[in-house]
């Protein structure tokens, strides 16, 4: 599990430096302005792809080995129940 999770790691931050070197080279090319990307906001169309690929992925990633589904809203629901009962725990 240890290993999964540093060759993850490790291709998030390939991918995350390519992008962040994509952005600059856009920027320096004029075809970009500096924070566009951050500000941009997907057609309906493609904001609804977008929440399919995640929740794809998250069902490689996640439910790898299980049958179970699992989507983007679904494992925050859970996360969010999970660290609302940690915060009970500790008024107790």
């Amino acid at each position: 599990m240890a290993r999964s999770q540093t060759e993850l790691m490790s291709e998030l931050w390939i991918l995350r430096d390519r992008v962040t070197i994509l952005e600059h080279l856009l920027t320096e090319a004029n075809i970009l302005e500096e924070g566009q990307l951050d500000q941009f906001e997907p057609p309906e169309a493609l904001a609804a792809k977008l929440r399919e690929d995640s929740d794809a992925f998250a069902a490689r990633i996640v439910g790898a080995g299980h049958r179970q589904q699992y989507t983007v809203e679904g494992l925050k629901k859970g996360a969010a129940l999970a660290v609302s009962g940690l915060d009970k725990e500790e008024e107790d």
